[in-house]
C-alpha cells in the first residue's frame, strides 16, 4: 500500500464521516450567499492534516473532542490552496477548475476572507488560547514561505538547502506542526505538545521534499529544482528528519495510534 492509498483508508477508518461533519458544521451557514461558493473550495482533500491531528490526540488520550479543531484545520488548508491557485496560476485542482477560474478572482478574495472568519469562529469555542495561537502561528508562517516561494519564482537564482528548508517548514510544515500541537493541546498530555509539533514539522518537511521530487518527475517546475546541489544527495536529508520523528513518535505510550503513526511514516519513506 503505497502512502496516499494508506491515507485514503486511515481517513475511512478513523474519521469516517469526516466530509459530513463538515458539512454539518458549515450548516448554520446555509443562508449565506457565499455558501455554496465555499462549499466547492473544500472538495477532494486528502485529509492529511486533521487525520494527523486526530491521531496524535487519541495516541495522547482524549481529553477534549478533537473533530471540530480537525474541520478548522481542513479549512485552513483548503483556504491557502485556494490562494496557491491564484499565485501559481493553476488551471486544474483535484481534477476541477481552481476556484478562481470558476468564480473569479473577486469571489476568491472574498471566500477566502470568508473561511478565515469560520476558522476564528471554530477555533474560539474551544475557549484555549493555544489552539488559537498554533493556527495563528501557522497562517503567519505558511503567508511567508509563499511569499519566499513567490519572490523566487518572479526572479530565478540557485539557492542553498537551508533556504529551501525554510521555504517549506513555513510554507508546508508549519500547518502540519500546528495539527500535531493542536491534537496534543486537546489530549490528556498537553505537556507533549512542544514534541508533537516537532514531530508535525518533520511531517510536514518529509511529505514536502517527496511531493516535490515527485513533481520533477512530472515535469512540473518547483523550487526544489532551484537547489545549488545533486538532489540524489537529499535522501540523508530526509533521513534526519525520519529519525527525529521517530524518536518523538516513542513519547507516545503504545496503542493503536501510536502504531499507525509509525506506519504513516515508514509508507512516506516510499511515497
Amino acid at each position: 500500500m503505497n502512502f496516499a492509498e494508506l491515507i485514503t483508508k486511515l481517513s475511512n477508518d478513523i474519521m469516517p464521516n469526516f466530509d459530513s461533519e463538515i458539512d454539518n458544521r458549515l450548516l448554520q451557514f446555509h443562508d449565506d450567499v457565499l455558501y455554496e461558493k465555499m462549499k466547492y473550495g473544500l472538495l477532494n482533500g486528502k485529509r492529511i492534516r486533521p487525520l494527523l491531528a486526530i491521531l496524535v490526540n487519541r495516541g495522547l488520550g482524549i481529553d477534549k473532542d478533537p473533530i471540530d479543531a480537525a474541520i478548522a484545520i481542513e479549512l485552513m488548508h483548503s483556504l491557502s490552496l485556494i490562494h496557491d491557485d491564484v499565485i501559481d496560476r493553476e488551471i486544474l485542482r483535484r481534477g476541477s477548475n481552481p476556484f478562481y477560474i470558476k468564480f473569479g478572482f473577486e469571489n476568491t478574495l472574498l471566500v477566502a476572507d470568508y473561511i478565515f472568519g469560520i476558522i476564528i469562529k471554530i477555533v474560539n469555542e474551544y475557549n484555549k488560547p493555544e489552539i488559537f495561537a498554533a493556527l495563528s502561528r501557522a497562517s503567519i508562517e505558511m503567508s511567508r514561505g509563499e511569499a519566499r516561494e513567490l519572490n523566487l519564482t518572479n526572479k530565478p537564482r540557485k539557492i542553498q538547502l537551508e533556504e529551501y528548508l525554510q521555504i517549506i517548514n513555513e510554507k508546508t510544515a508549519s500547518l502540519f506542526a500546528a495539527s500535531a500541537k493542536i491534537g496534543a493541546l486537546l489530549s490528556k498530555k498537553t505537556e507533549l505538545s512542544y514534541a508533537m509539533e516537532d514531530l508535525g514539522k518533520n511531517f510536514g518537511v518529509i511529505y514536502q521534499i517527496k511531493d516535490d521530487l515527485k513533481d520533477i518527475e512530472k515535469g512540473r517546475t518547483e523550487i526544489i529544482t532551484f537547489l545549488d546541489t545533486d538532489l540524489n544527495s537529499l535522501g540523508h536529508i530526509i533521513n534526519s528528519f525520519e529519525k527525529a520523528a521517530e524518536n518523538e513518535i516513542k513519547l507516545i505510550s503504545d496503542n493503536y495510534a501510536k502504531t499507525l503513526l509509525t506506519e504513516i511514516l515508514t509508507t512516506l519513506r516510499d511515497y
